[in-house]
């Protein structure tokens, strides 16, 4: 068999690349969130899913009240976000949507002619829009969060 993703062992962005036989068309596959269990957890994944579920798709990072741990230091009184903190907050290099910005630049280098789409579920299709509007490609997603905060 072969591993999952692009990084087995890994503990973070994950899915599968397919391409017709010719190369003509590539399908980039982006894993959704893993939920977490109490007993026996939702795999190694889980914990960046959170992470990054609740910087792309909660209000001002998870913050629910103050005895809430949040995702970002971004909460600036009077129920309000600072934009320009949220907006740093989303492009660290290490979160999902830069790893998918990475990603596609790669495989559009392997695959320079290739009509190229993507596709995802939950988080994964949520990262497929991002990735997609920002590069104006086709996309299939299915039951993602909305997404406009982090657009």
């Amino acid at each position: 068999t072969y591993p999952f993703g692009w990084e087995p062992d890994a503990d973070g962005f994950r899915g599968h690349i397919f391409a017709t036989p010719d190369n003509s068309t590539v399908i980039i596959s982006v894993k959704g969130t893993s939920i977490m269990w109490p007993i026996g957890g939702g795999g190694p994944t889980q914990t960046k899913d959170k992470l990054n579920d609740n910087l792309l798709f909660s209000c001002c990072c998870a913050r629910v009240s103050s005895t809430w741990s949040t995702v970002c230091d971004c909460y600036d009184g009077q129920k309000r976000c600072d934009q320009g903190c949220l907006e740093e907050s989303l492009i660290e290099e290490s979160l999902f949507y830069s790893v998918g910005i990475n990603l596609y630049n790669n495989v559009t280098y392997m695959y320079p002619k290739a009509n190229i789409w993507l596709i995802g579920h939950s988080l994964g299709g949520a990262l497929a829009s991002l990735v997609g509007v920002t590069f104006g490609v086709p996309v299939v997603a299915f039951e993602a969060p909305a997404e406009r905060l982090a657009a």
